[in-house]
């Protein structure tokens, strides 16, 4: 690859938001900053809504059916259960069965599914609200992509 083809490779790159420059904050955050992120309540509007919502008020399950995942274009499925107290006993918990049989898991203490240009984020705080940080779901595990600064 000429100098030339790699200079074009990484431009296109940071432009996509896949890769910052060092020191920088990654385009796909600084979309969210313009959305209300950190503050986990203005990004919420954006919440992906449940497929189908099973159980008790206090222990529900939210099922989405309408994701892809690992990016091979068949339907994965989401749940994600959290109590529906204020003060929680326990994490939320979000369960990922892909169709390729793996299953992704992850916890946090807050917990709600945005979709952004196709892709499948996490927004989450910590036991007491604070903290939110923002996860990639998908393709193969669930990765941090903003952290609080």
């Amino acid at each position: 690859m000429s100098s030339r083809q790699f200079a074009f490779a990484l431009a296109w790159l940071i432009g996509f938001g896949h890769v910052g420059m060092a020191g920088a904050e990654p385009v796909v955050c600084r979309e969210f900053r313009a959305l209300g992120w950190p503050g986990g309540e203005k990004l919420y509007r954006f919440a992906l809504t449940s497929t189908l919502a099973r159980g008790q008020k206090e222990e529900a399950v939210d099922y989405f059916y309408n994701l892809d995942i690992d990016g091979d274009d068949i339907e994965d499925v989401i749940s994600l259960s959290c109590s529906a107290s204020r003060q929680r006993a326990d994490p939320c918990m979000l369960e990922s069965k892909l169709s390729s049989d793996r299953v992704i898991e992850f916890e946090a203490w807050y917990l709600y599914l945005i979709r952004h240009h196709g892709l499948v984020y996490a927004v989450t705080a910590n036991e007491v609200g604070a903290d939110h940080k923002i996860y990639r779901v998908g393709p193969s595990n669930v990765e941090l992509v903003c952290p609080v600064s």
